[in-house]
């Protein structure tokens, strides 16, 4: 931007041009801290970024040609939203951290090492992913929105620095249309005494849309035979497996998926 022909009256300060930016200070802050960190605070291995930081990081290292800093951005996000369903690990995934967050022992519902999300971001993910051409993690963020109950999804949430992010329409619509799609991937057709009790307690965490739940924790838990227990484990793991693979089109996306 410095090479550009500037005006014979252009602003300086103490001989140097000055460059009007629209960003925002909080941006800017986060972005040139990362840019300048020479500690590698930022990018150490044991440094767990907000979302925030991610978020800026890719607007403006796509906008000012900082690579290295979007790539960063690229890495954690799909660390968090993997391409393999057994790398998907959350509370909408894992019944035993869902249990933990549900008894108030745990309040991480996304334990990653890189980045740190929450329920709240999932609107500003997708409006990021949907701006910058991130696909392949676009199916994912759409399961975990369809958590959320109607008024959060129609209310969207208010980051730290007062930016109301929002789902569009055409979003909105596909969230509530695939949670209700995700909610109809039920199969009746087992058997009844103790495997049909199972088959209800699991009919009962799909009506809240967590299709990918994996439920081999709870099934090892009940008294039912070895066989049974074998039967049942190997379904719900293939049924688990066809709605990842369908993901994308629950969610009416026009994306590769899944990935090979």
């Amino acid at each position: 931007m410095f090479t550009m022909p500037q005006p014979e009256d252009a602003e300086k300060w103490e001989g140097c041009p000055v460059v009007q930016l629209s960003d925002t200070k909080q941006d800017l802050v986060r972005f040139l801290s990362a840019l300048f960190d020479l500690g590698s605070t930022y990018f150490g291995s044991n440094h767990r970024l907000p979302f925030i930081d991610v978020s800026a990081f890719l607007r403006l290292g796509t906008k000012y040609g900082v690579d290295y800093l979007r790539q960063e951005a690229i890495k954690r996000l799909e660390s968090v939203f993997p391409p393999q369903l057994q790398a998907f690990r959350n509370a909408y995934t894992d019944v035993a951290l869902a249990l933990k967050v549900h008894a108030g022992s745990e309040t991480d519902k996304f334990p990653n090492p890189g980045l740190k999300v929450a329920d709240q971001d999932m609107f500003a993910i997708i409006n990021l992913a949907s701006t910058f051409g991130l696909s392949a993690i676009l199916p994912l963020v759409y399961y975990c929105c369809a958590q959320h109950d109607d008024d959060a999804l129609v209310d969207g949430s208010v980051d730290e620095d007062g930016v109301h992010h929002q789902l569009s329409c055409v979003d909105l619509r596909r969230v509530l249309r695939g949670r209700a799609s995700l909610q109809d991937l039920r199969d009746r057709s087992l058997c009844s005494t103790k495997l049909g009790s199972l088959r209800d307690r699991r009919l009962k965490v799909m009506r809240f849309a967590k299709c990918l739940m994996e439920v081999e924790a709870v099934v090892s838990s009940t008294s039912l035979c070895s066989s049974c227990k074998q039967a049942y484990g190997e379904t719900a793991g293939i049924v688990r497996g066809e709605a990842w693979n369908r993901l994308g089109d629950i969610f009416a996306l026009e994306v590769e998926w899944p990935l090979s």
